[in-house]
């Protein structure tokens, strides 16, 4: 479950992870192009759900105003599990 919303400014960023997921690493990206991309965001909220998931939320922090496109993405990486 991903979802992107401008509420005002910024643009905010959604999605779903799951909290048992060690082996996975998370990074929301943003762009103007979709050809350079970066982590310019902040981790908002995350609120944890009785099903072992819980909903992760970003804002990015490139300035937006009506004139403006932005792009947001989620990159997910394996990674080493922890012991």
């Amino acid at each position: 479950l991903i979802s992107a919303q401008r509420d005002g400014n910024p643009l905010l960023f959604n999605y779903q992870r799951h909290l048992f997921a060690d082996d996975v690493h998370y990074e929301v990206e943003v762009s103007r192009d979709l050809i350079t991309w970066s982590s310019e965001s902040s981790l908002l909220s995350e609120a944890a759900h009785h099903d072992g998931t819980s909903l992760v939320t970003y804002k990015s922090d490139l300035p937006l105003d009506t004139e403006t496109t932005l792009f947001m993405r989620l990159r997910a990486t394996m990674v080493q599990p922890l012991p």
